[in-house]
Order: structure tokens, then sequence, then C-alpha cells
């Protein structure tokens, strides 16, 4: 131990596996580490109830999708593409960070997170269905072979979940016995994300052209999406979900709204009576009609605080919003 190496030097990668000690010492560590990936693939394979139904709902969209773009493809590549969006944005960067979810309370050490990426790497190739293309992770191929089933069939438990509208009429029936006020907690940017996809994506979600589309008139009321805020910025709200045709705002008044309560119920009432006149706005979007700016942006105000009725809205998103639109109009 701790002598000097006396065998030859200044070898390939190839030589070097085949030297007798270096395969001594890579069995050994190999063994160690299919132990250890044995456990992390039976804690992702046992815990599948515990994936929240909305990820589980997108990877079965994702094989159903899959499955009707392409016929002929078989179980293990739909299994790959929905490994690959699950594993690689859920569970590797948890493996290899695990202090970002405060799953340790200590800075890892090189050698430790080395091992945590190596697992990692290992994993993500079992999800994707892949081969290994580095010449040194191959020793770890008849491991991915053992398990390649045990993950077919954790895919297969993953995507069985009901459709989103039977999903959602069992949460209404448990809502009727609930009389909390619901409530989404969001960021700014994901915020802007949504009305950039929503935005970007219009033709698509809404080819009829339907000028009554309740989505349409609040994206032609907001004009173009905002760019992202930087990270200080992007704070975290929390956002009260509320029915877009309700007209009674009677039973929305709380302890939350009580220091902007008039104000908001004018601001509501202002809205209502204008009804046809939005109406008339969405068809004009439609047209790509340039439509008054000034009452554009006053409607901009009014429809941004209906959207994001929260006291913790700072006035300098409202402004970028408005900003944004005047550059659209332009």
């Amino acid at each position: 131990m701790n002598r000097p190496w006396e065998g030859p030097k200044n070898l390939t990668a190839e030589e070097a596996a085949e030297d007798k000690y270096v395969k001594r010492l890579v069995a050994s560590r190999v063994r160690q580490l299919e132990y250890v990936l044995d456990h992390f693939l039976t804690c992702i394979v046992e815990s599948v109830d515990l994936v929240p139904f909305g990820i589980r709902w997108i990877c079965r969209q994702l094989a159903e999708m899959t499955q009707k773009r392409f016929p002929d493809v078989d179980r293990y590549k739909i299994g790959g593409l929905v490994g690959g969006f699950i594993y690689l944005r859920f569970f590797n960067p948890v493996i290899v960070a695990p202090e970002s979810v405060n799953f340790v309370d200590h800075k890892l050490s090189n050698a430790a997170r080395r091992n945590l990426i190596l697992i990692a790497k290992i994993l993500q190739t079992l999800s994707n269905g892949v081969d290994f293309r580095d010449q040194y992770m191959k020793v770890f191929s008849p491991w991915v072979e053992k398990h390649r089933e045990d993950l077919q069939i954790y895919f297969a438990r993953l995507i069985d979940v009901d459709p989103l509208f039977d999903h959602l009429d069992i949460d209404d029936l448990v809502g009727l016995t609930k009389d909390s006020v619901q409530t989404v907690q969001v960021t700014f940017n994901q915020i802007f994300l949504l009305h950039r996809l929503l935005w970007q994506h219009r033709k698509v979600w809404n080819k009829s052209k339907d000028c009554n589309d309740p989505v349409l008139k609040i994206l032609a009321t907001l004009g173009a999406p905002p760019g992202p805020v930087k990270f200080s910025d992007n704070h975290l709200i929390n956002l009260q979900l509320r029915c877009l045709n309700n007209n009674n705002d009677d039973d929305d008044d709380d302890d939350n709204n009580n220091s902007n309560g008039d104000d908001y119920d004018h601001k509501s009432n202002h809205l209502d009576s204008k009804e046809d006149n939005k109406n008339n706005m969405a068809r004009d979007y439609i047209a790509n009609v340039r439509v008054n700016e000034d009452a554009l942006v006053n409607q901009v105000r009014e429809k941004i605080k209906t959207i994001l009725v929260n006291d913790s809205v700072p006035e300098m998103l409202l402004e970028q919003c408005r900003t944004s639109l005047r550059t659209y109009l332009q």
C-alpha cells in the first residue's frame, strides 16, 4: 500500500483495463456501486404511488402521444421517452445535489460528489434505454440489462392513472366538502412562462378562431408576454383561484382583500360593464386590427389585478406588463 507503481507506465485506457491489478480493483468497486445502485433503484420503483398526479399524467400523455405518432415503436422506446422526462428532471438533480433539497445538512466531499454523479449517470442510461458510450462504463452493462425490465414495469405503473377529467371530477366532489379558498403558489417567471406559451401557440389551441374563448380575451388584453425577471425579483406569490364567469363578488371579500376592497369592487364593476367592449377587442385582435392604446393599457391594469389579486404583487410587475404591451402596439 502507498508504494510506487512498479508496472508499465504510459498505457492507453484499453491497455490499463487489461492489467490484472486494475481488474481486481475495478471488480471490487463495481460490486460496491451495484449494491448502491440496487438501493437507489428500489427506492425509486417502490415510491411510484408517491409521485404527484400531475407528473404521472404528463408521463401518460407522453406515452400516449408517442404511441399515436409512432404506432410501430416498441414499449422500450416509449419507456425511454418517459424516463428521460421524469428521471432527468426530477430524480437526477436530487441524486447529484442532495443538499439542494436539504437531504443532507453539510457540503459533500469531492469523492462523494463523483460517486453520486457516476450513480446518476448509470441510472440515467437505464432510464433512457440506451447503451453506454464510454468504454470504462461498459462494465455496468450487465447490471443495466438485468434491471431493464424492472424499470419498464415501473413506467407502466407510473402512467397507470385516471384521465385528467375523471381526476378533476373527484377533486370537484371533494371540494364541495371544503369551505377553504383555493390558492396556488407560483413565481413571477412561471406566470410569464405560461403567458408566453399561450401567446406563442394561440393558433394551435384556438384553431377555430373562437372570439369568445376566455383565454383569448385575456391574451388580447395583456398583449405580448414580458421577459423573465432576474432571480432576486422572481418572488413566490399566492394566487387565489377564481371562476372567470363568476360575477358575484360578495363571497370573495375576505381579510386578505380588506385593505383594497373598495378599490377592487369598483374595478370589478368597471370590467363587468365593459364586457361587450372586450368581446369586440378580441375580434379585433384576431383580425390584427390596432386598438386604442390608452384604453387598452387601462384594461391591462384592470385585468392584471383581476387575475393576480394579491397584496404581494408589486406595482413594478404591473408596470412591466404595461410596458411590454406598449412595445407590442408600436
